[in-house]
């Protein structure tokens, strides 16, 4: 029962990731790790640590886990919340310094934005190097003496990602969105559903635009316009709202006005 807990836990994270999921920041020991064992840094992101630690779990290392407001290495590190004093609170209440005698932190390489290495340095004498950008490759990179392939340092947005993104987006906004509209205009409900889906995994997976901003922007745009279109063509007026429609909300208007 707590497996499949645990399971649709992970899988709502997944699906909403926009939404902070926060789990105690800490050090987390895997295998048998000595003084020598690397230190890994990440945010405490319940879905990041879950992730970096299915490709840790098999050896000796430790995982500095360091406060995020529960929001993943690379939003959290660009809005501020995962910054160098959250890696300085974590160093001087995680227990590390005792644990190992060198003083080299690995920090996920989408944290460069938030972390200031100099004053990590100063208040803790710790050394911030920045690792691969998936925790996939983290075993492939402490193999190579930690150092970095070209490959390690590239964001990836294949094909995979971009359905990946696509649903989660469709799911958590645009089904939202299109039941919003299915309850104002519902006699274009299931054309809205089906518009929607349609339109995102579009967007996503072929448009030729590489910021996502710009995508979600252009994605609503289009969508309206679609829907504006289906209505006309249906119903001879944009969203359904007919001549009589308009006049009705104009008296009661008129009567709430005492006019």
């Amino acid at each position: 029962m707590i497996k499949i807990k645990e399971s649709f836990k992970t899988f709502a994270e997944w699906l909403f990731r926009w939404v902070p999921s926060a789990v105690e920041p800490g050090l987390k020991v895997f295998g048998n790790p000595d003084e020598n064992s690397p230190v890994f840094l990440t945010c405490n992101y319940d879905l990041t640590v879950k992730r970096v630690s299915k490709y840790l779990k098999n050896l000796d290392w430790y995982l500095l886990v360091a406060p995020s407001r529960g929001i993943n290495v690379w939003c959290a590190s660009c809005g501020g919340e995962f910054n160098e004093f959250s890696v300085i609170s974590a160093i001087k209440t995680s227990g590390i310094n005792e644990k190992v005698k060198h003083r080299i932190l690995i920090a996920p390489q989408l944290s460069v934005p938030g972390i200031d290495v100099r004053k990590v340095k100063e208040e803790t004498g710790w050394n911030v190097k920045f690792g691969p950008v998936y925790a996939k490759d983290i075993p492939e990179y402490v193999r190579r003496n930690f150092q970095k392939t070209e490959k390690m340092r590239l964001v990836e947005f294949k094909l995979k990602d971009r359905l990946e993104m696509a649903t989660i987006y469709f799911v958590t906004m645009g089904l939202i969105f299109s039941i919003l509209l299915a309850i104002l205009f519902p006699t274009i409900c299931l054309p809205t559903i089906i518009l929607t889906g349609l339109m995102t995994y579009f967007m996503y997976t072929f448009f030729p635009v590489r910021s996502r901003f710009v995508k979600v922007i252009l994605s609503e745009l289009f969508f309206l316009l679609i829907i504006a279109v289906f209505s006309m063509i249906t119903t001879s007026n944009p969203f359904g709202l007919s001549p009589q429609s308009l006049w009705r909300h104009s008296d009661r208007r008129t009567k709430m006005l005492g006019l």
